[in-house]
């Protein structure tokens, strides 16, 4: 598969905004950060909501603290009303996240984009 130049460049924003959550510091950045909650709780993950360049990131910290990990290690499945099945910790965490997020993406005109890594990615494709 061929990279247009366009979408290089928003892998390598998505993968570098996937990061910074683990610090939280979006200082570099030319966008601006909506929101952030930065209390870890099990099944609350860190995340942060951002926009740049007529876009909105919703951007899920990965594994850093026990609290992430007591929801890595949450071994059962969520079956949904569509018949796909999630793991249950993942599934949770991102209704948890998609709550607050839903608020900045129901009136958003551009695109959205749900990026993370580990947890946070696993939160990314459920959300999707």
């Amino acid at each position: 598969m061929l990279f247009t130049g366009a979408l290089y460049a928003l892998l390598q924003l998505t993968s570098k905004l996937a990061q910074t959550a683990y610090d939280g510091d979006f200082s570099t950045y030319s966008g601006k950060v909506l929101y952030s909650s930065t209390v870890c709780e099990k099944m609350k993950p860190v995340f942060y909501i951002y926009t740049q360049d007529d876009a909105l990131f919703v951007v899920v910290r990965g594994s850093q603290d026990s609290a992430d990990f007591a929801t890595d290690t949450i071994f059962s499945e969520t079956k949904t009303e569509n018949r796909m099945y999630f793991h249950s910790g993942f599934y949770n965490a991102s209704l948890y996240v998609l709550e607050t997020a839903r608020n900045y993406i129901k009136d958003f005109k551009g695109k959205v984009y749900f990026c993370g890594h580990s947890y946070g990615a696993a939160c990314s494709q459920v959300m999707h």
